[in-house]
């Protein structure tokens, strides 16, 4: 199936025949049964009621944070890279602006348990960026060069580049969790299998302080959003204090809002700042069920 301008032809031994569209020639599917679909500069999630609208020249798959739950990451027309999960909120140090070319890939090369982004600039560089976007290495590639595909190379993970090879961490499977070619895999089935459930401990099933942060950060006079990754929790309170140490506010989470999951999901908390001050700040992040507590500092600026 081939697309020629706003039609869709299927080709075969008696040649080319025009069709209507079907959902499925936009979507692009996980394992753990999570679809997104991008038609017309429109993204839908299946398990989501609104859409996200975006004009992206590339969309990969991946399980970045290692909840479960595989995050669409895009490459807009501009070159700038995005990541967002299901309900559309940005991952964790994203957006970036990498003037990357469409070529994008996802694999674990360099940590043996976050998977990395790589990219291929418009000024024909290779970049290798952790889960959170930032840059692990940055590679000049050469006029016959280009991010072709993630494989396995004498037993190690690697990157093909066209006339090259370059190889990195021997793993023992490159298969879940891999993003390897443009569109997925050789036969551009755009879908991912992933197992990355069974790599979270049980003790980030109260609160996962690793996936848990605050955005606009620093924030130039927009609200604050804590995005917090709690599981089986029975209190969730949020205590911002100036840099002096003085109390600035308490935001307690209603109890009716609290996931009660043996694993943990995204919940996201507003802090309205239109009359807070210019300065730093920090949030105090009190969990617990009736077994256990967990709390982590979240350092804020705000700058207006």
């Amino acid at each position: 199936i081939v697309k020629v301008d706003k039609s869709f032809y299927k080709i075969d031994k008696n040649g080319a025949t025009i069709i209507e569209p079907s959902e499925n020639f936009f979507s692009y599917t996980a394992s753990s049964g999570q679809v997104f679909y991008y038609q017309d500069f429109t993204i839908k999630h299946n398990g989501y009621d609104k859409i996200k609208n975006m004009a992206l020249s590339s969309i990969a798959l991946a399980d970045l944070d290692l909840d479960g739950r595989v995050e669409l990451i895009g490459v807009d027309l501009e070159g700038a890279l995005h990541a967002f999960d299901e309900y559309f909120n940005y991952m964790n140090g994203f957006p970036l602006k990498v003037k990357s070319s469409e070529n994008l890939l996802i694999g674990n090369l360099i940590d043996n348990t976050h998977p990395e982004i790589i990219i291929e600039t418009l000024d024909g560089d290779l970049m290798i960026l952790n889960n959170e976007g930032k840059t692990q290495r940055i590679l000049s590639l050469s006029d016959k060069s280009f991010l072709s595909s993630i494989g396995r190379y004498e037993g190690k993970s690697a990157l093909m580049l066209g006339d090259r090879v370059l190889m990195f961490n021997e793993l023992k499977d490159q298969t879940l969790n891999t993003w390897s070619y443009k569109n997925g895999s050789p036969n551009y089935n755009r879908s991912i299998a992933i197992d990355t459930l069974n790599q979270i401990s049980s003790q980030l099933a109260l609160f996962n302080k690793n996936n848990s942060y605050a955005y606009p950060n620093p924030s130039y006079g927009k609200d604050v959003i804590f995005r917090l990754d709690v599981g089986n929790a029975t209190s969730i309170k949020i205590s911002i204090y100036d840099l002096a140490g003085y109390l600035i506010t308490d935001i307690l989470i209603p109890k009716e809002k609290i996931f009660s999951n043996t694993k943990t999901s995204t919940l996201e908390v507003p802090w309205k700042i239109n009359n807070v001050e210019s300065g730093v700040y920090f949030a105090k992040v009190d969990v617990e069920n009736d077994q256990q507590t967990s709390k982590k500092i979240i350092k804020v600026g705000i700058i207006k």
